[in-house]
Protein backbone atom coordinates (compact mmCIF):
# COMPACT_ATOMS: atom_id res chain seq x y z
CA UNK A 1 0.00 0.00 0.00
CA UNK A 2 1.40 3.38 -0.93
CA UNK A 3 2.14 6.05 1.62
CA UNK A 4 -0.75 8.19 0.20
CA UNK A 5 -3.29 5.36 0.57
CA UNK A 6 -2.10 4.65 4.12
CA UNK A 7 -2.71 8.31 4.99
CA UNK A 8 -6.27 8.21 3.55
CA UNK A 9 -7.13 5.03 5.50
CA UNK A 10 -5.78 6.58 8.68
CA UNK A 11 -7.92 9.71 8.17
CA UNK A 12 -11.04 7.61 7.60
CA UNK A 13 -10.39 5.67 10.82
CA UNK A 14 -9.88 8.90 12.75
CA UNK A 15 -13.15 10.38 11.38
CA UNK A 16 -15.09 7.23 12.35
CA UNK A 17 -13.58 7.21 15.84
CA UNK A 18 -14.32 10.92 16.29
CA UNK A 19 -17.95 10.41 15.23
CA UNK A 20 -18.36 7.53 17.66
CA UNK A 21 -16.86 9.58 20.50
CA UNK A 22 -19.24 12.49 19.84
CA UNK A 23 -22.23 10.13 19.73
CA UNK A 24 -21.26 8.57 23.09
CA UNK A 25 -20.36 11.85 24.82
CA UNK A 26 -22.71 14.37 23.22
CA UNK A 27 -23.83 15.95 26.47
CA UNK A 28 -20.30 16.08 27.90
CA UNK A 29 -18.74 18.20 25.18
CA UNK A 30 -18.82 21.89 26.28
CA UNK A 31 -19.49 23.20 22.80
CA UNK A 32 -22.58 21.04 22.41
CA UNK A 33 -24.17 21.48 25.82
CA UNK A 34 -26.33 24.33 24.52
CA UNK A 35 -28.01 21.99 21.97
CA UNK A 36 -30.30 19.72 24.06
CA UNK A 37 -33.02 17.67 22.39
CA UNK A 38 -36.41 19.42 22.45
CA UNK A 39 -38.77 17.57 24.79
CA UNK A 40 -42.43 18.63 24.87
CA UNK A 41 -43.92 19.32 28.29
CA UNK A 42 -46.08 16.37 29.30
CA UNK A 43 -48.33 16.52 32.37
CA UNK A 44 -50.34 13.41 31.45
CA UNK A 45 -48.98 11.47 34.43
CA UNK A 46 -51.26 13.60 36.63
CA UNK A 47 -54.42 12.58 34.76
CA UNK A 48 -56.76 10.66 37.10
CA UNK A 49 -57.29 7.92 34.49
CA UNK A 50 -56.14 4.31 34.62
CA UNK A 51 -53.30 3.17 32.36
CA UNK A 52 -55.61 1.26 30.02
CA UNK A 53 -57.84 4.28 29.45
CA UNK A 54 -54.80 6.50 28.87
CA UNK A 55 -53.51 4.07 26.25
CA UNK A 56 -56.91 4.04 24.53
CA UNK A 57 -56.99 7.86 24.46
CA UNK A 58 -53.45 8.00 23.03
CA UNK A 59 -54.58 5.68 20.23
CA UNK A 60 -56.76 8.50 18.86
CA UNK A 61 -53.87 10.90 18.35
CA UNK A 62 -51.18 8.39 17.41
CA UNK A 63 -48.84 9.88 14.83
CA UNK A 64 -50.01 13.47 15.44
CA UNK A 65 -47.06 15.87 15.67
CA UNK A 66 -47.14 18.85 18.03
CA UNK A 67 -44.76 21.78 17.73
CA UNK A 68 -43.43 23.25 21.01
CA UNK A 69 -45.33 26.49 20.39
CA UNK A 70 -48.56 24.49 19.96
CA UNK A 71 -48.17 22.55 23.19
CA UNK A 72 -50.36 24.93 25.16
CA UNK A 73 -53.96 24.60 26.33
CA UNK A 74 -54.82 28.06 24.99
CA UNK A 75 -53.76 26.87 21.54
CA UNK A 76 -56.05 23.84 21.86
CA UNK A 77 -58.96 26.13 22.80
CA UNK A 78 -58.18 28.36 19.82
CA UNK A 79 -58.11 25.33 17.50
CA UNK A 80 -61.50 24.26 18.84
CA UNK A 81 -63.23 27.63 18.47
CA UNK A 82 -61.45 29.15 15.48
CA UNK A 83 -60.73 26.09 13.32
CA UNK A 84 -62.65 23.00 14.39
CA UNK A 85 -66.11 24.46 14.87
CA UNK A 86 -66.11 26.35 11.54
CA UNK A 87 -65.00 23.13 9.82
CA UNK A 88 -67.90 21.26 11.43
CA UNK A 89 -70.43 23.94 10.47
CA UNK A 90 -69.16 23.79 6.87
CA UNK A 91 -69.42 20.00 6.75
CA UNK A 92 -65.64 19.52 6.48
CA UNK A 93 -65.64 16.49 8.74
CA UNK A 94 -62.34 14.95 7.64
CA UNK A 95 -60.54 18.20 8.30
CA UNK A 96 -62.36 18.57 11.61
CA UNK A 97 -61.32 15.05 12.61
CA UNK A 98 -57.65 15.95 12.13
CA UNK A 99 -58.11 19.23 13.99
CA UNK A 100 -59.61 17.50 17.01
CA UNK A 101 -56.91 14.84 16.98
CA UNK A 102 -54.49 17.70 17.61
CA UNK A 103 -56.80 19.23 20.24
CA UNK A 104 -56.85 15.81 21.93
CA UNK A 105 -53.06 15.45 21.78
CA UNK A 106 -52.48 18.87 23.35
CA UNK A 107 -55.21 18.39 25.98
CA UNK A 108 -53.74 15.02 26.93
CA UNK A 109 -50.24 16.42 27.37
CA UNK A 110 -51.64 19.34 29.36
CA UNK A 111 -53.73 16.96 31.52
CA UNK A 112 -57.01 18.73 30.68
CA UNK A 113 -59.92 16.32 31.20
CA UNK A 114 -62.39 18.82 29.75
CA UNK A 115 -60.33 19.24 26.58
CA UNK A 116 -59.93 15.47 26.24
CA UNK A 117 -63.68 14.95 26.66
CA UNK A 118 -64.65 17.59 24.10
CA UNK A 119 -62.18 16.26 21.53
CA UNK A 120 -63.30 12.65 22.00
CA UNK A 121 -66.98 13.62 21.65
CA UNK A 122 -66.33 15.35 18.34
CA UNK A 123 -64.11 12.53 17.07
CA UNK A 124 -66.98 10.17 17.92
CA UNK A 125 -69.48 12.37 16.08
CA UNK A 126 -67.35 12.61 12.94
CA UNK A 127 -66.79 8.83 12.98
CA UNK A 128 -70.57 8.36 13.26
CA UNK A 129 -71.13 10.67 10.28
CA UNK A 130 -68.67 8.51 8.33
CA UNK A 131 -70.81 5.46 9.19
CA UNK A 132 -68.06 4.00 11.37
CA UNK A 133 -70.35 3.09 14.27
CA UNK A 134 -67.86 0.93 16.16
CA UNK A 135 -65.27 3.69 16.34
CA UNK A 136 -67.95 6.27 17.15
CA UNK A 137 -69.28 4.22 20.06
CA UNK A 138 -65.79 3.50 21.40
CA UNK A 139 -64.67 7.14 21.27
CA UNK A 140 -67.94 8.17 22.89
CA UNK A 141 -67.40 5.59 25.63
CA UNK A 142 -63.99 7.11 26.37
CA UNK A 143 -65.61 10.56 26.51
CA UNK A 144 -68.14 9.15 28.96
CA UNK A 145 -65.36 7.77 31.19
CA UNK A 146 -63.75 11.20 31.20
CA UNK A 147 -67.06 12.91 32.11
CA UNK A 148 -67.59 10.41 34.93
CA UNK A 149 -64.06 11.04 36.20
CA UNK A 150 -64.83 14.77 36.28
CA UNK A 151 -68.17 14.00 38.01
CA UNK A 152 -69.70 16.44 35.52
CA UNK A 153 -73.38 15.54 35.05
CA UNK A 154 -73.84 18.03 32.21
CA UNK A 155 -71.02 16.53 30.17
CA UNK A 156 -72.32 13.05 30.97
CA UNK A 157 -75.74 14.09 29.70
CA UNK A 158 -74.36 15.38 26.40
CA UNK A 159 -72.47 12.11 25.85
CA UNK A 160 -75.58 10.13 26.77
CA UNK A 161 -77.53 12.02 24.12
CA UNK A 162 -74.87 11.06 21.58
CA UNK A 163 -75.18 7.40 22.58
CA UNK A 164 -78.96 7.60 22.17
CA UNK A 165 -78.64 9.10 18.70
CA UNK A 166 -76.06 6.57 17.54
CA UNK A 167 -78.10 3.61 18.77
CA UNK A 168 -81.52 4.83 17.64
CA UNK A 169 -81.58 2.64 14.51
CA UNK A 170 -79.50 -0.18 16.00
CA UNK A 171 -80.98 -0.85 19.42
CA UNK A 172 -84.06 1.15 20.35
CA UNK A 173 -84.18 -0.16 23.92
CA UNK A 174 -80.60 0.94 24.60
CA UNK A 175 -81.29 4.26 22.90
CA UNK A 176 -84.23 4.93 25.22
CA UNK A 177 -82.12 3.99 28.25
CA UNK A 178 -79.49 6.56 27.27
CA UNK A 179 -82.18 9.18 26.62
CA UNK A 180 -83.64 8.63 30.09
CA UNK A 181 -80.21 9.02 31.66
CA UNK A 182 -79.55 12.16 29.61
CA UNK A 183 -82.92 13.55 30.69
CA UNK A 184 -81.96 13.24 34.35
CA UNK A 185 -78.46 14.66 33.91
CA UNK A 186 -79.47 17.61 31.71
CA UNK A 187 -82.58 18.62 33.62
CA UNK A 188 -82.10 22.02 35.29
CA UNK A 189 -78.66 22.28 33.67
CA UNK A 190 -77.19 25.11 31.61
CA UNK A 191 -77.65 22.89 28.52
CA UNK A 192 -81.34 23.71 28.34
CA UNK A 193 -81.51 23.49 24.54
CA UNK A 194 -79.96 20.01 24.53
CA UNK A 195 -82.46 18.93 27.15
CA UNK A 196 -85.45 20.26 25.22
CA UNK A 197 -84.27 18.65 21.98
CA UNK A 198 -83.88 15.30 23.73
CA UNK A 199 -87.49 15.18 24.93
CA UNK A 200 -89.26 14.69 21.54
CA UNK A 201 -86.88 11.83 20.70
CA UNK A 202 -87.66 10.25 24.05
CA UNK A 203 -91.39 10.73 23.51
CA UNK A 204 -91.15 9.18 20.03
CA UNK A 205 -89.39 6.13 21.44
CA UNK A 206 -91.90 5.78 24.27
CA UNK A 207 -94.72 6.01 21.74
CA UNK A 208 -93.02 3.27 19.73
CA UNK A 209 -93.19 1.06 22.81
CA UNK A 210 -96.91 1.84 23.19
CA UNK A 211 -96.56 4.11 26.23
CA UNK A 212 -98.57 7.04 24.88
CA UNK A 213 -99.41 8.40 28.31
CA UNK A 214 -95.77 8.84 29.35
CA UNK A 215 -94.90 10.12 25.85
CA UNK A 216 -97.60 12.77 26.19
CA UNK A 217 -96.18 13.92 29.54
CA UNK A 218 -92.70 14.20 28.09
CA UNK A 219 -93.94 16.22 25.11
CA UNK A 220 -95.96 18.50 27.35
CA UNK A 221 -92.79 19.25 29.27
CA UNK A 222 -90.84 19.82 26.06
CA UNK A 223 -93.47 22.22 24.76
CA UNK A 224 -93.46 24.25 27.95
CA UNK A 225 -89.68 24.43 28.09
CA UNK A 226 -89.29 24.97 24.35
CA UNK A 227 -91.14 28.27 24.54
CA UNK A 228 -88.47 29.66 26.87
CA UNK A 229 -85.33 27.92 25.52
CA UNK A 230 -83.69 30.52 23.28
CA UNK A 231 -81.77 27.99 21.19
CA UNK A 232 -84.82 26.02 20.05
CA UNK A 233 -85.98 27.15 16.60
CA UNK A 234 -89.53 27.50 15.28
CA UNK A 235 -89.26 24.38 13.06
CA UNK A 236 -88.22 22.39 16.11
CA UNK A 237 -91.17 23.78 18.02
CA UNK A 238 -93.45 22.70 15.17
CA UNK A 239 -91.98 19.21 15.39
CA UNK A 240 -92.71 19.13 19.11
CA UNK A 241 -96.28 20.33 18.47
CA UNK A 242 -96.79 17.67 15.79
CA UNK A 243 -95.48 14.91 18.05
CA UNK A 244 -97.71 16.11 20.84
CA UNK A 245 -100.78 15.78 18.60
CA UNK A 246 -99.82 12.20 17.69
CA UNK A 247 -99.93 11.25 21.34
CA UNK A 248 -103.36 12.77 21.73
Amino acid sequence: MSKRNKTIVLLVVLVVLAGYYIYQNFGLIPGLRHMPAIVLEDKSASLPLDDETKAEVRHYFEGVSIEPKENDLNHAISLDHSVGRPQLSQGKYREAYRTYQKVLAISYRQASLMGIGIALRILADTADRANNLDEALFANLLAYKVAQTMKNKEEMGVVELAFARMLKDQDRSSSVMWLLRAKENLKDSRYKEDYVRALPSLASSLRGFGDNEEASKVLEESWGLGTIARGVSYPEMDEIRGSYRLCG
